[in-house]
């Protein structure tokens, strides 16, 4: 029998991504999971909630983690509504931004992740990443 965790968070402020992320760890510390690995998906998911808070419009970020023996898969899904990405290949190139930051969020996102897909247009931007964590031995 597989445990499933659920739980999202619309997001409008920073208050709201340190709710967000402190829920991670939360359901992290809970499940005892490798913190190493942990704080790679907090990273993550904090990369998304800002995103979505400097740029969408009615950003949402929603959390799964499925419990195996071993360990959890974590899966995850920002959604908003608008204005999406006009271009994804240049907005997945390292130290581009369309605004004012170091451009890295999305390219670091894929890279601490273990699967990341996109989808964007002129009505909002989905993105789901999904994370193997194991279970901690300490």
């Amino acid at each position: 029998m597989e445990n499933v965790f659920k739980f999202s968070t619309n997001l409008k402020n920073e208050k709201d991504i340190m709710s967000l992320v402190n829920g991670v760890f939360e359901l992290g510390t809970r499940l005892e999971l490798c913190k190493v690995d942990l704080c790679k998906t907090a990273t993550a998911i904090s990369e998304l909630a800002t995103n979505l808070v400097k740029y969408a419009e009615n950003g949402k970020v929603a959390v799964c983690a499925t419990l195996e023996q071993d360990y959890a898969l974590v899966e995850v899904e920002s959604i908003d509504d608008g204005p999406g990405i006009p271009d994804i290949a240049k907005a997945m190139s390292e130290h581009y931004s369309s605004g004012t930051s170091l451009g890295v969020g999305l390219p670091a996102i894929k890279r601490l992740s273990d699967s990341f897909e996109i989808e964007s247009s002129t009505r909002g931007t989905v993105i789901k990443i999904t994370k193997r964590i194991g279970r901690s031995n300490d």
